[in-house]
Parts: C-alpha cells; sequence; structure tokens
C-alpha cells in the first residue's frame, strides 16, 4: 500500500473511533453527551488545563498568538506568500542557473493543489462539525470561540496546510538535514497549535486528536492523487509512444508488379 493511503487509513480509523464515542445521543427532542471513558478523560484534561490557565495569564497571552497559525485567516494568507515565494524562486533559478522550465511548472502546479487541498480541508471540517453535533468545553467562551467542537478546525487546518507545505518543500531542499529540520519544526508547530486550542479552553483533547486524524485522512489521499496522476500521465505517454512506433515499424504494403501480357496464340 502507498505511504499516503496508509496515512490516509489509519487517519480514517482514529476519526470513525472517536467521532462514536462523542457523538451526543439524541433523546428527548434534545442531544445529550455520552460518558464513556473517552468523554470522562476529556473532561479531566480539560480541568486540569483550565486550572493551569487561571493561574498563568502570560501562557495564555502565548498561547493566543500560537493558536493563531492554525487559523483559516492565518494560513490562507501564509500560503498566498508561500505560493508567490516559490513560483518566483523556481523561475529565477531557471533564468540565472539554467534550470529546466519544468521546475517552475511543477512548483505552480504543487502550490495550486496546495491551496485546494486547504479549501476542500475547510469544507470537510465544516461538514463533520455539522454531523457529529458536539458541544464545546464549558469554558470555551474565554477562547471567543462559537459553533460545534469536534473536530477541532484549527488543529485539521494546521495538520493539512503545514503538512503539505512539508511534502511541497521535501521536493526543493536538496539536502537530507535541511529537509529534517523542517519537517520536525513543522510538526512541532502542528502540534503546538493542537495543544493551545486545549490550552485555551476551546477544545477538548478528543476533538484535537479528532482535528489531527482527519487532516491526516485527507492530506494522505492528496499527496496520493498527486504521485499517482503524473505517473498515469508517464504511464499513457509510454503507451501512446509504444504505439506509435509500431505504427512506424508495419511494413508497407508491396506494390503490385505489372502482370506480363501473353499474346494470344489464337488464330
Amino acid at each position: 500500500m502507498a505511504p499516503g493511503l496508509l496515512i490516509s487509513t489509519g487517519g480514517l480509523i482514529v476519526f470513525a473511533g472517536l467521532a462514536l464515542a462523542v457523538m451526543p445521543e439524541f433523546s428527548g427532542g434534545i442531544y445529550l453527551p455520552q460518558n464513556n471513558l473517552v468523554t470522562e478523560f476529556d473532561q479531566d484534561i480539560n480541568e486540569s488545563l483550565h486550572k493551569i490557565n487561571q493561574e498563568a495569564p502570560a501562557g495564555v497571552s502565548i498561547f493566543n498568538d500560537i493558536t493563531d497559525f492554525g487559523s483559516y485567516f492565518w494560513i490562507k494568507r501564509l500560503a498566498a506568500a508561500v505560493a508567490l515565494a516559490v513560483v518566483v524562486a523556481s523561475v529565477c533559478l531557471v533564468i540565472l542557473r539554467g534550470k529546466s522550465i519544468r521546475l517552475p511548472v511543477r512548483c505552480t502546479m504543487l502550490v495550486m493543489a496546495w491551496i485546494l487541498v486547504m479549501a476542500v480541508g475547510e469544507m470537510l471540517n465544516m461538514g463533520l462539525k455539522e454531523y457529529v453535533k458536539r458541544a464545546r468545553p464549558p469554558y470555551h467562551e474565554a477562547a471567543h470561540t462559537s459553533g460545534y467542537s469536534f473536530p477541532s478546525g484549527h488543529s485539521m487546518a494546521a495538520f493539512i496546510a503545514y503538512g503539505m507545505l512539508a511534502y511541497i518543500l521535501i521536493q526543493l531542499i536538496p539536502h537530507r538535514r535541511g529537509r529534517r529540520a523542517m519537517v520536525g519544526a513543522l510538526a512541532g508547530l502542528v502540534l503546538l497549535i493542537g495543544f493551545s486550542r486545549m490550552f485555551l479552553g476551546a477544545h477538548w483533547l478528543s476533538d484535537v486528536v479528532g482535528g489531527f486524524a482527519a487532516g491526516a485522512c485527507w492530506l494522505g489521499l492528496c499527496i496520493t492523487a498527486i504521485e499517482i496522476i503524473p505517473g498515469m500521465g508517464r504511464a499513457a505517454g509510454r503507451v501512446a509512444l509504444a504505439a506509435g512506433e509500431a505504427v512506424n515499424q508495419v511494413p508497407e504494403p508491396a506494390a503490385l508488379s505489372p502482370q506480363p501480357v501473353f499474346p494470344d496464340k489464337t488464330l
């Protein structure tokens, strides 16, 4: 199985399990929260972090700044800036260093795919929240949030946006150490964004994990598609080339030689 599909399958399994555990039960015309190990653990974590939150105003300020890196407002502007920088840099490499024109074309396609993946991911998150209909933690007003809770929009958006950015930069950074450092830094940022949502009281722990899982599922599918589609194009090109060569090798029909004319011997 392709690595992208493996990640996607794992994310789907985790997300589905959490969704079943936290989805409220509809009874008597209202939605009632479930009581199980997942929801009880969520409540314990939420209460513990709320106590720390109240005693550490400096931490609230820091995590408010960190959580902004997972907002759609910030991510959309980051995507625009990165798209411009990647395209301009690849064009400069073509002009100044004689690189192949395929480089800016591939970079442009990857950036366009990144923006499309994030846009569809945002719509998926809204649809999943409407489907699960889980209420937010009791202290979410302090985080200036509204709407349903599962899965966390910031966590899902951060996983998709920075995960796809890591995939793009892996294609461009030539040194292995540089790629590892970049992936580690982006992974750390995604984890901090997820923790900030819990620390600020905007989400339960399972919301954050569910956001990561949903993001992994969608991102894995998209990366698999990006890897497969060019391969399909190259395979089709090879088939067409082989077919063309076969046509060229078909021998032409021999020219019809004139039949000898025998004189009529009858008198």
